[in-house]
């Protein structure tokens, strides 16, 4: 079973859009999830959510629990300035590295590349 999560509500009619578009079926949910109690989940999925260095830090504590729960957690972002320098940086290992489409490198001020890291700490 996969759940999509996002406390937005235009965030999750796209996601239920692209699902049907693309023919897949998932739950979602619009609770908030982070430094939560840790659920029934094997893998955990973070899109781009180091914009912000305040924001960043709730994941000081989260991410270490999920993993010591045996959780694996995934993390894709453009190359955020917060999580550049960001202390979970140090249990980051790069999976995989793209270059960002032109529309990405118009909106996204000098970031040119998306990485998705796997949390090892």
């Amino acid at each position: 079973t996969v759940c999509a999560n996002d406390t937005d509500p235009v965030a999750l009619e796209a996601i239920k859009m692209n699902c049907e578009l693309n023919g897949v079926y998932l739950d979602t949910s619009s609770d908030y999830v982070i430094g939560s109690k840790i659920g029934d989940w094997d893998v955990v999925f973070l899109g781009d959510m180091f914009y912000d260095s305040d924001f960043a830090d709730l994941f000081n504590q989260w991410l270490p629990r999920l993993s010591r729960s045996g959780v694996n957690i995934y993390v894709g972002d453009p190359g955020r300035l917060p999580l550049v320098n960001h202390p979970l940086k140090r249990n980051l290992v790069s999976l995989f590295r793209c270059p960002l489409p032109e529309n990405c490198l118009r909106e996204n001020s000098g970031m040119s590349t998306g990485t998705v890291w796997k949390y090892t700490g």
